[in-house]
Formats: C-alpha cells, structure tokens, sequence
C-alpha cells in the first residue's frame, strides 16, 4: 500500500487497513492521521474484537476489553448508530449468553464515534443527560423506569437490598417499604405533572440529589481515558470539543459526517435518533409537507436549523417543552411495561407520605443505646479511677 518501514501501520494487512481506512472521515474531523500511532492505538482494541467477515466488531467484547461495566449504558453508547442483533447458532462465552444468544456489532466508525463521545462527555451535565438517552430513550422517563433505576443502585427495596435481614432487624420491619415511599416522593418532585415523566432538566435535577448514579460512570470515563491513549490525548480532544461546533457534542459530530458521507456512520433507524433529517439534510417531500402542515408557525421557526445544545440536549428539551427525538430501543431491563399513559396520575405515589409505624420501636432502641453508652462511659471511668489509686500508668 506504499507505507514505508517506518510507519507504525506498515505490517497491517489489507483487510487491517481497509478497516482502519474506512475511518478516514472521522479521523480527519479529529485532526487524527489515519496512519498515526494514535489510530493505530485506537484499532487494536476494534481489531482484536472483530469475529465475522465484514469488519465488524463485537460490542460485548468491546466493552469487555475496554474493561467498562457490563451494562446497557455502554453498550448502546456503541450500537446507538442504528445497529442490528444478529443471531448467534453457538453460544460460546459468557458475553454471548448474557446477551440472549445474540451480538450486536458496530463498524470502525461507529466504534471510534461511540469512544470519542464517551470520553469527552462533559461532567457532570453532559453525562447525565446521554445516561437519560441511553437507560430511558427519547420518549421520556416515566416514574417507574427511574425509580427502578435507582432500586438497582441504591438497593431500596428488599429484593435489592444485600443486607435485607440485618436492615429489618435494625431499622423495622417497614424500613424497605418506607425507603420506597421516600424515593417515589422524591422522584416525583422532578417529574413534569401535565406529562407524568421525568424530563432532561427533571432527570438532571433528581441526579443532584442522587449523584450515587452518576458515580460509578464518572470513574469509568476516568479510567477509560488514561486506558486509551492517554489523559493528554483527551484533554487536547477537549479543547477541540469547546472550539469547534461540529464537536460542540455527539448529535453535531454524526451530522457533520452524515453531510458529506451519508451512510458511513449510522443506518436508516440510528437517523432518527440524532435527527438528522431534521437539521442538516433534505427529507422526503412527504415528510417535509406533512410537518408543514401539521406544526403551527411558530413551532415551525423554533425548529429551523440547527439548535442542539451542549451534549446534545436541545433547548427544547431544556425548556421541557419537548422531548428529544424518538427512535431509540429502550432499556429492557426499565422497560415501561403496563404503566399508565401520559397525563394519568401515577397511581405508585402516595399523596401524602403516611406516618412512620415504627416510631415506638425506633424510640425504645435510642433510649437503649444512650443506657449501653452510659454503662460504657461509666466503666471507663471506675477503670481510670481504680488505675490513679492503684498508681497504674
């Protein structure tokens, strides 16, 4: 392919470059040679996880060897680009039988697109709002998804909690039931009321008195940045991120490539997730006069052109006026399955929070610990007294 000896990539084989080649466009957006020791880093991880004939990886062993937490969050961080399960005839690790005898896989792009995004989110805003996309989709979160969410976290209610037994001896037997009711009450402080979800700028608020869910993603993007080339490559990516608009976040990012090279980065059903259609290109006549005739003019002004704002959250959806595009496949762990439709009261949360049942019980343990602690206070000091008269130092 005419590199010479000394090019980091000068033993890849055809197939290895055509993967690393296909790149090209979004390496270029980074201000990333194609042929650098920065892509050839970026393409050992993509190329030891490929596993069929068409370049592609896998994303559960793409994760695995990014050493990121088995969850949704990251997976669908790589397959949000519209990729397909593909049916798997002969489970042979535990990945693939974790993911129900299927593998999703993703191409060079798409893997080095997800990558970049991960480790360039913005902490906290940035994070929180693409953890809402990714668990809850772009439809909105109801109540119930989010409450679960937070029961797998935190282990509020029994069946969660490690250590059930040992909190209902010490705290009552009501101590899960009342956790439960405290978290739905403080959830629904954060959900909009005409709606019954919990909207972007709601979600971000919940997270502020929350942030044990951010936690753990917020270490894993540390270690995830010094793992893959260095600290310094992501800072300098930083500062390109703040300078340039079309790295302002991944929406703007997937959108300038789709302008020049349509299909290189996301299929026909990642399109409507990051809205492409909607901005930057011409959608079908039909689409364009059904929009003009159902959205009133002033809708129609509020979304000419491109108005996504930092990590791709739109003003709309920081206003809660409107919801950030649908198309996603939702979390199936937090599907919404059997919950009431949109404008119906959520029939999970109490009007008013009944009152404790253990308060006799809570009163009889304070008053028997202040009496152990004063035995304890009053042997010390009998066994200071004895050691001054016996002249023990």
């Amino acid at each position: 392919m005419g590199l010479c000896g000394s090019s980091p990539i000068y033993h890849y084989t055809d197939v290895q470059l055509k993967e690393l080649q296909s790149a090209t466009p979004l390496f270029t957006l980074l201000g990333i040679k194609w042929n650098s020791k920065q892509a050839q880093t970026l393409h050992n991880v993509f190329d030891s996880c490929v596993d069929n004939s068409e370049s592609e990886a896998n994303v559960n062993q793409l994760c695995k060897m990014l050493k990121l937490p088995r969850e949704h969050f990251y997976t669908n961080s790589f397959c949000v680009f519209g990729n397909q399960s593909k049916s798997v005839r002969v489970v042979t690790n535990k990945w693939q039988m974790a993911a129900k005898a299927s593998v999703e896989r993703c191409t060079m792009t798409q893997y080095l697109a997800g990558l970049w995004n991960l480790c360039t989110l913005s902490l906290p805003h940035g994070l929180a709002i693409w953890m809402y996309r990714m668990h809850f989709g772009n439809e909105g979160a109801h109540p119930a998804n989010v409450l679960e969410l937070m029961d797998r976290r935190y282990g509020i209610s029994e069946d969660r909690d490690y250590h059930a037994s040992i909190d209902k001896r010490w705290y009552g037997k009501d101590y899960h039931a009342n956790n439960l009711i405290r978290t739905k009450h403080l959830i629904q402080k954060f959900t909009d009321q005409k709606t019954n979800r919990v909207t972007p700028v709601g979600w971000v608020g919940l997270l502020q008195k929350s942030p044990g869910l951010l936690q753990n993603h917020i270490s894993a993007r540390k270690a995830l940045r010094v793992q893959v080339i260095g600290e310094r490559f992501w800072k300098n990516q930083d500062r390109k991120k703040r300078k340039h608009d079309c790295l302002k976040n991944i929406d703007n990012l997937t959108r300038t490539i789709e302008q020049d090279h349509p299909g290189l980065l996301v299929t026909s059903s990642g399109r409507e997730f990051f809205n492409i259609d909607h901005y930057n290109f011409n959608p079908p006549a039909e689409v364009v006069a059904a929009e003009n005739m159902n959205q009133e003019p002033e809708k129609q002004q509020a979304n000419a052109g491109d108005n996504a704002g930092e990590d791709g959250m739109p003003p709309q959806a920081q206003s809660g006026n409107r919801l950030m595009p649908s198309g996603i496949k939702k979390d199936a762990m937090v599907a919404d399955n059997d919950v009431p439709l949109p404008g119906k009261p959520s029939p999970v949360v109490a009007a008013a929070t009944p009152p404790r049942t253990d308060v006799a019980a809570r009163a009889l343990r304070q008053e028997r610990y202040k009496q152990l602690r004063g035995d304890r206070d009053g042997n010390m000091q009998k066994n200071a007294d004895y050691k001054e008269k016996m002249g023990i130092k």
